[in-house]
């Protein structure tokens, strides 16, 4: 009788039901990765507005220490235009702040945010073509606006003293300084429950 070592003895495949299992549990460990990436990268875009708020919340703070008073916006419309505008100190629009833009700096427009400066490719393509979440600010039709990381413009709102009834001594509607918002990814404008507020 012959006697075979274990390092002599042949090794056994799989088996086609092994395979299946094995492929079917990949499958699903794949298919719970695949189900968690949707709310981690929407909790991410998330934190991403809030610093962004943030930021320009700061901006607004040192505008209003230099002038003393925030920049005036009654009209949503026109809120992240004049965002951009007023912090970056870029009223021609040209993508670069005025003082920037003429031969002698005489202090009179200043620059609060500098991270608002356009991306090179802003001024020359079609909002839609650039991908989410690459710029703050985008060229709608309304000018150069500053948007939110779903490429929406923000929501500031701040109206003069005795201009609204609601808000007889000027301010937010919600806050006595101004509102800033994102609408987050609430297409419908409605739902503010999902909106990244500062009130």
């Amino acid at each position: 009788m012959k006697i075979v070592s274990n390092s002599q003895q042949c090794h056994r495949g799989w088996t086609l039901t092994e395979l299946l299992f094995v492929m079917l549990i990949m499958i699903g460990l794949a298919g719970l990765v695949a189900g968690s990436i949707g709310p981690v990268k929407n909790r991410v875009t998330r934190y991403q507005a809030s610093a962004q708020l943030g930021m320009l919340a700061t901006g607004l703070a040192d505008y209003n220490s230099e002038y003393g008073g925030f920049p005036i916006c009654e009209d949503l419309a026109d809120s992240g235009n004049i965002l951009y505008k007023t912090l970056f100190g870029d009223f021609d629009e040209s993508g670069k702040p005025d003082w920037l833009a003429t031969d002698k700096n005489d202090g009179a427009v200043k620059t609060f945010v500098t991270k608002l400066q356009p991306h090179p490719n802003v001024l020359d393509s079609d909002p839609e073509t650039l991908p989410q979440g690459t710029t703050y600010v985008l060229d709608l039709d309304n000018g150069l606006t500053v948007v939110d990381p779903w490429n929406m413009p923000l929501g500031y709102i701040n109206f003069r003293k005795g201009q609204n009834s609601q808000v007889p001594n000027g301010g937010g509607a919600k806050n006595p300084t101004y509102d800033l918002w994102s609408f987050g990814n609430d297409q419908s404008f409605k739902n503010e429950a999902t909106w990244i507020t500062n009130w």
